[in-house]
């Protein structure tokens, strides 16, 4: 047996010489050929911020000098965005990558087809490092990640701590909070004193729904909104009792004079001054509260206060990412992917930081100086939050948010009770979505293996094979379900299913260790894949897929006549030091699964030489 190897290895030494060129042989680097370079559109909602342009204009630049390739930027302004978008899908012609802020638009993006699951890169090192869970489940729809995060803005109330001090009100700890008796106690000593306790934009309806949606999940729980839309319960009751303590707050007085005919801007100016001890905002807002010598502030933050009844609400904060998408009609969608990887990198993270100032989704270590305190304290408050949740105007329907909003500020603006304001939401959502508790009869249960994907017909013992099966809700009501995949009837293993929408589909990725699972050259190994039947569904035609089968060969057996021998050693030497696309690449000589052949491949047909079945 020695001298077999040893023959082997003489073999190995002689084909290399003879065969490869010596530039390969010394350790030269080898040139791969640039694809033409190709254009990538990119759209986004930035016009005239001068911070984001200049970033979006650098980065681009940047990585068209590394890789030849274009990324053309389009920058619009606000909702322009989204008109463009809507028309673009609508002709067929889509920017490869445009920005998403989440929520109700990126869902209808997902059930429309029009965007891209992207859930292979949250899978690698770099992702799984930088992209946290909280910030990770912002951009998951049915399981799959269809966008990735790189501004997280998060709503907050500001405080002015000099003004706390001066009428020796106590500066609430971020670990703790503070209830809202605690808070409204706070109020009330400021106002007395002659301060404003809060400045609050009235003009501006978006900003009263910061406190709403805290308000909200802090009286009724965290899955008081989730439940009302998925209509368990009605949204009358929730509503009626946040809208109570919305009017009990607008009764105390405690807004500047004339509030709701103020803007953000006119909110933040009266911070600044020193006038008003608290502001609500979103971090975008901290960079127009300017450093003055002359003004004595210490700008602070605080937790939204909260009702001892639900503690599970106490810490979860309100926000949205601003993310990176990729099209589903894009024709460059490898290229666009490695874009993402390229403005993910720490330094690109970091300059996005620097020139936005705003707070950036994925974690990486900032320099010193990067933010101001609060804003780092606001991070830390992310980092350890127990979750991080969409305002409601981007979970709910485009309709029933308008309504939403809507009655939030007839509440504000003491126009509407608490009670009819709820009711006339509670009646929106029946119309949009459908009444609370509608007979299970009215209910389709069906779901369905819709694919069974197998990357390959053939691996080798001890491989890890990885196979993906896609799933669908052909029904009309939400559904949680398992799906298990085997192999002649032995399980791989099971994956879970959970809130699939009707008409959504999820893709689940399966590893194979085939380590244990015996080689045969006589019998190939049938993959199928099959979903749980779930409560009332009664067509489980589609629950089970064959998706194919694969052969498990000997480790080494490179031409499948079931030895391994010179024959074996021969073909991956004429394969040494290839690559996917190379004229020489024979994905069956790669026995280590690294993408190329080289000399691990070789140690390993030569260790298991003379093998067979």
């Amino acid at each position: 047996m020695k001298l077999q190897i040893a023959a082997c290895f003489a073999l190995v030494a002689f084909l290399l010489v003879s065969m490869l060129p010596l530039s390969t042989l010394c350790g030269a680097t080898q040139t791969i050929s640039a694809a033409s370079p190709i254009t990538l559109d990119f759209w986004t909602p930035f016009a005239g911020v001068s911070g984001e342009e200049g970033f979006w204009n650098n980065v681009t630049s940047a990585y068209y000098n590394q890789t030849g390739n274009v990324v053309r930027v389009s920058f619009y302004w606000g909702d322009e965005l989204s008109a463009n978008m809507a028309t673009a899908f609508e002709n067929g012609s889509p920017p490869d990558l445009f920005i998403t802020y989440g929520g109700t638009e990126l869902d209808t993006y997902v059930n429309e087809g029009v965007v891209t699951d992207i859930s292979t890169i949250f899978d690698e090192n770099w992702a799984q490092a930088q992209i946290g869970s909280n910030v990770k489940t912002m951009v998951t729809i049915n399981g799959g990640q269809y966008a990735l995060p790189f501004e997280l803005d998060s709503d907050w109330l500001f405080i002015n701590i000099a003004l706390f001090n001066k009428y020796n009100v106590t500066v609430p700890s971020m670990d703790t909070g503070w209830t809202w008796d605690q808070f409204i106690a706070a109020c009330n000593t400021l106002k007395a004193a002659g301060a404003t306790p809060v400045a609050m934009s009235g003009a501006d309806p978006w900003a009263m729904t910061f406190p709403e949606c805290y308000m909200f999940e802090r009286i009724n729980g965290i899955n008081a909104f989730k439940d009302a839309l998925a209509r368990k319960t009605n949204f009358t009751t929730p509503y009626t009792s946040t809208f109570d303590v919305i009017k009990q707050w607008v009764d105390g007085n405690y807004f500047e004079t004339g509030w709701q005919t103020l803007h953000y801007k006119d909110a933040a100016q009266l911070f600044q001054s020193g006038s008003a001890a608290m502001w609500i905002q979103g971090t975008w807002g901290v960079e127009m509260i300017s450093d003055d010598a002359s003004i004595p502030m210490q700008l602070g933050v605080a937790q939204w206060p909260y009702f001892p009844d639900h503690p599970e609400a106490n810490r979860v904060i309100f926000g949205q990412t601003t993310s990176v998408a990729i099209a589903a009609a894009s024709q460059h969608k490898l290229q666009a992917e490695d874009f993402l990887r390229f403005i993910s990198q720490p330094q690109w993270i970091v300059e996005y930081a620097q020139q936005t100032h705003s707070l950036v989704a994925q974690t990486v270590t900032m320099p010193n100086g990067t933010y101001p305190p609060v804003m780092t304290d606001i991070q830390a408050a992310i980092a350890e939050a127990p979750m991080l949740h969409m305002r409601f105007g981007s979970m709910a329907p485009l309709d029933l948010a308008a309504t939403l909003d809507e009655q939030n500020l007839l509440v504000w603006t003491e126009q509407k009770s608490p009670a009819d304001a709820a009711a006339a939401i509670e009646a929106k959502a029946v119309q949009v979505i459908g009444p609370v508790g509608a007979p299970n009869t009215s209910f389709v249960h069906d779901v369905s293996v819709m694919n069974v994907t197998i990357p390959l017909d053939r691996a080798y013992q001890g491989w890890i094979v990885k196979i993906t099966a896609m799933v669908a809700n052909l029904g009309n009501a939400t559904e949680n379900f398992t799906v298990t995949l085997d192999y002649d009837s032995n399980v791989i293993g099971t994956e879970p299913v959970a809130d699939l929408m009707p008409n959504a589909t999820q893709t689940l990725l399966f590893t194979w260790n085939t380590t244990n699972v015996p080689y045969s050259y006589v019998h190939n190994y049938t993959i199928t894949a099959i979903a749980s039947t779930v409560l009332g569904e009664t067509n489980v035609t589609y629950n089970e897929l064959t998706g194919g089968q694969i052969q498990i060969r000997i480790v080494g057996d490179v031409n499948g006549d079931a030895v391994v021998n010179m024959k074996d050693v021969q073909a991956t030497v004429t394969a040494f030091n290839s690559f996917p696309g190379s004229t020489r690449w024979n994905p069956d000589c790669d026995l280590s699964q690294d993408g190329r052949v080289d000399m691990r491949d070789i140690n390993i047909v030569i260790i298991y030489y003379n093998r067979h079945s």
